[in-house]
């Protein structure tokens, strides 16, 4: 496995272009090309896991966001949005490998914590990070028109 950091200003359709999501899966994670590219998102460090030369993965991470601030240390947590695997490749065990690719970012950065949120919609995507790990540290919450989210965290460093 292979990490690989992103620069907004690189033309990413080329790299994704065969990367596919569910229709379920883009309404909650958002295709790589659009979160990338959204101005919206340009304070997160996009991050592709490759496995040999396919792309297999996609997250983003921001450092300090609305969702770090609730922690008592935010300086502590690095925030993830936009977590997916390509569908040609789930069920595989590669969530296993981009969770530790997550984990090690975080610890390479000093933090402490990895946050994230779901839609309450997400029920297997809920499930699974409670699974492996991660707790919820506050009530659901909303955001944008109608969106009810889990908030999430996971301890990486004690």
């Amino acid at each position: 496995m292979k990490l690989q950091w992103l620069d907004h200003d690189k033309d990413s359709r080329e790299l994704f272009k065969e990367y596919s999501l569910s229709f379920k899966q883009m309404v909650f994670s958002g295709h790589p090309c659009y979160m990338v590219n959204n101005p919206l998102f340009k304070d997160a460090t996009p991050v592709v896991l490759y496995d040999q030369q396919q792309v297999i993965g996609f997250f983003m991470f921001v450092e300090a966001s609305d969702y770090t601030e609730s922690l008592s240390n935010a300086d502590e947590a690095i925030y993830i949005r936009g977590l997916s695997i390509d569908s040609k490749y789930q069920g595989q065990g590669y969530f296993k490998h981009v969770l530790n690719a997550i984990e090690q970012v975080a610890r390479n950065k000093g933090k402490k914590y990895i946050v994230m949120t779901t839609n309450k919609l997400n029920k297997t995507a809920y499930q699974t990070f409670l699974h492996k790990g991660f707790e919820k540290y506050e009530p659901i919450g909303y955001y944008g028109y109608r969106q009810l989210l889990h908030f999430l965290k996971k301890r990486v460093v004690d």
